[in-house]
């Protein structure tokens, strides 16, 4: 799995001066990705999931036998993973690719779920006085390219990476999710509001 989510870290490779804020961590010393992100796979139509976590200054790979990082987790150390950040709140500006393997060009009941990080300046590798930017939007991952290292000014190139629903040498199909939270946490949030509703409604009750 942690292969496959390198797979595609040039979408997420970052300047080391630059300041990222939520939890997060780098992989191969340049690649940016969400700490305590959890993302659903599935293979076969049975259900997985995995995220990253923190362990004082060791990452950790997770991975747990149900969906929304559930179930029985099993935990080892992410080889070539640096710390950047484990404390403060889980990023928001995560994009989600799934990514299956198909020669219909359809969602099937296998997939791949690999979230990255979005909206970050990039100093290109080959051209250092270059710079460029993921972004999602209307569930299409878009990239600009500007002059300088700061992503500032008007693009001096643009391009979709990936459109929502695409089917790629039809052998991979592609669903993208802007914006993305955590798999599981709609469910915790539903939960958590059916528990206000009942202690509310046990209230009224014993005030009747």
């Amino acid at each position: 799995m942690f292969s496959l989510l390198i797979g595609v870290s040039m979408l997420v490779t970052l300047s080391l001066g630059q300041t990222q804020t939520c939890k997060s961590f780098l992989y191969g010393g340049d690649s940016y990705y969400p700490l305590d992100f959890c993302a659903n796979v599935k293979s076969a139509g049975t259900e997985l999931s995995y995220d990253y976590s923190c362990d004082g200054t060791t990452v950790m790979y997770n991975v747990y036998t149900k969906g929304g990082c559930s179930g029985t987790k099993t935990s080892a150390a992410a080889t070539g993973a640096t710390m950047v950040k484990c404390d403060g709140g889980v990023c928001d500006n995560v994009a989600v690719i799934k990514l299956y393997s198909t020669s219909t060009c359809a969602a099937t009941d296998t997939y791949s779920s690999l979230p990255y990080l979005t909206d970050i300046c990039v100093i290109d590798e080959f051209q250092t006085d270059v710079s460029y930017k993921y972004s999602c939007a209307g569930g299409n991952v878009t990239y600009s390219y500007y002059a300088g290292t700061t992503c500032s000014g008007t693009a001096t190139m643009m391009a979709t990476a990936y459109y929502n629903m695409e089917c790629y040498a039809s052998s991979i199909y592609y669903e993208v999710e802007c914006d993305a939270k955590p798999a599981g946490s709609q469910a915790n949030l539903i939960s958590f509001s059916y528990m206000l509703y009942c202690l509310l409604f046990l209230t009224i009750v014993k005030l009747l």
